[in-house]
């Protein structure tokens, strides 16, 4: 039989001696760890941030919904100080995404998160998380982190306004490509899930999918002026022609791409431009406004989509992260 260990509980202060000069360092270096445990795509770009006369612990960006992300960590039981700092942070770093890391939540203070999220609504004002964190490990291995959402917003709610809105909304280009876009997500969840954590549909003729850590460019997919469907990797301009130089490296290995892809790509090289594209597209437009034509067109999405993920992202991190 196969030996199955026993995971067992580790002090938090035996892992993490100090919030600030142990636990937020490792968390600044770990943002995917909690990204996991929100289901969100989130960088972080700075810690100890002065606010009046506190420190916030993170700031970030949540990329899954475009907005400020900050952290407020804290390896004990909540209260009602770390409460009034994570609100005053928020409201001092025009912050969307608010997230709360504690060892313990009181009833009262998970309470607390959930009314600002029923307060919230589906407005993007602000959305709010309760992450509970401890440390486990199993027999003599090291400890490892485990984040536990305990509060989130209400995403029943958020989602089913949003067909509410999109059933009043009055007929034009915007509410076709928002239900073009809901139906791809809802495409994503049903056939693959772990593709991207974007689940918010926009009504533009662009859907962004999937952003690369580090700001360096983003999956996006697109339905042109001439009705041409395509995916792209979008590489943003960056200081010291980095994103070039990126460029360079992936069409260097062109050839082997785009065997992998099974067909070629359009290497854009925007020379009037600072950013770069590679990007595939469809041969025969689309009407949107034909429904009978979107289920056609969300499979080739969804089909580029993962090519370009598991083709193209893997190589981009090799770069980045070299």
């Amino acid at each position: 039989m196969v030996e199955v260990g026993r995971l067992k509980k580790v002090d938090l202060r035996e892992v993490w001696k100090h919030e600030a000069h142990d636990f937020t360092p490792w968390l600044m270096n770990n943002s995917e760890v909690l990204g996991d445990a929100l289901s969100l795509e989130i960088e972080f770009t700075t810690s100890e941030q002065q606010v009046g006369p506190y420190k916030v612990d993170i700031i970030g960006k949540d990329l899954t919904h475009d907005s400020v992300l900050i952290v407020e960590n804290q390896l004990g039981k909540t209260d009602h100080g770390h409460l009034g700092q994570l609100i005053t942070y928020a409201a001092n770093t025009d912050a969307v995404t608010v997230v709360w890391i504690a060892k313990e939540f009181s009833d009262e203070h998970r309470q607390a998160i959930d009314y600002m999220n029923t307060l919230a609504g589906d407005s993007s004002v602000a959305r709010f998380y309760a992450v509970q964190v401890s440390a486990v490990k199993i027999g003599d291995s090291p400890p490892a982190a485990l984040l536990e959402l305990v509060a989130q917003p209400n995403d029943v709610h958020a989602s089913m306004s949003s067909v509410v809105k999109s059933a009043v909304e009055p007929t034009g280009k915007a509410a076709i490509y928002r239900e073009i876009w809901r139906k791809y997500f809802e495409a994503v969840q049903t056939k693959r899930p772990d593709l991207t954590k974007h689940s918010t549909p926009q009504g533009a003729n662009w859907q962004n999918v999937n952003s690369v850590r580090g700001g360096w460019g983003s999956l996006v997919l697109v339905i042109d002026n001439e009705r041409i469907p395509r995916c792209e990797f979008y590489i943003r301009g960056r200081e010291n022609n980095e994103n070039i130089a990126l460029f360079d490296y992936l069409k260097a290995d062109r050839e082997e791409i785009e065997k992998e892809f099974g067909a070629p790509l359009v290497w854009d090289e925007q020379d009037h431009l600072v950013s770069r594209r590679i990007m595939s597209r469809r041969k025969q437009p689309v009407d949107i406004q034909d429904l009978s034509t979107h289920n056609s067109l969300i499979d080739w999405l969804l089909g580029e989509h993962i090519k370009f993920k598991e083709i193209i992202l893997p190589r981009v991190y090799e770069y980045t992260e070299r």
